[in-house]
C-alpha cells in the first residue's frame, strides 16, 4: 500500500530543493577610498534564454560633480575576463536619497563589475573615479 503522506512530503521536499537552486545570487561591491561610505550589491539571475540578468543596487553615492570637475553621471561597467576590456552597461541614476538601481543582461558567468563617475554616460572606457567594484562568479547556471 502506498503511503500518500510520505509520497507527498517527498515531492514537496524535492521541489523545495530544486527551487532553492533557482534563487538569485547576491554579490557585494566594495567601496573605494573615493567614497568609503558607499554600498552596492549585484543580484544575479538567469533568464529563460540563458542570459545573466544583473540588478545593481547602490546607496550613499554623492553627486558626481562632488567627485571632480566635469563629472555628471555614474556608469556601470562589466569585464568578462581579466584580459578583456570593460564594457559600458549604462548610466546609473541616483535619486534624492542617494540610491540607484540598474538592471542589465550579459552572457557571462564570471565578470568584474565597477561603478565610476564620468562626464558622459556613453563613455567608452572607465575613467579614474571608481566608486565601487567587485566580482560576480556564477556557476554556469
Amino acid at each position: 500500500m502506498i503511503d500518500w503522506r510520505t509520497c507527498a512530503t517527498s515531492v514537496v521536499a524535492v521541489a523545495i530543493l530544486a527551487l532553492g537552486g533557482c534563487a538569485p545570487k547576491v554579490y557585494g561591491l566594495s567601496p573605494t577610498s573615493l567614497t568609503p561610505a558607499s554600498t552596492g550589491v549585484v543580484e544575479a539571475d538567469v533568464d529563460d534564454n540563458g542570459n545573466r540578468v544583473l540588478t545593481l543596487e547602490v546607496d550613499h553615492l554623492p553627486e558626481p560633480s562632488e567627485l571632480g570637475e566635469g563629472l555628471s553621471t555614474f556608469v556601470v561597467w562589466v569585464r568578462p575576463g581579466s584580459g578583456e576590456q570593460f564594457r559600458n552597461q549604462g548610466g546609473l541614476v541616483i535619486d534624492e536619497d542617494r540610491q540607484g538601481t540598474l538592471e542589465f543582461k550579459v552572457p557571462y558567468d564570471s565578470m568584474d563589475v565597477k561603478v565610476t563617475a564620468e562626464a558622459d554616460a556613453a563613455a567608452l572606457e572607465p575613467g579614474e573615479h571608481v566608486l565601487l567594484e567587485g566580482s560576480v562568479e556564477m556557476d554556469g547556471s
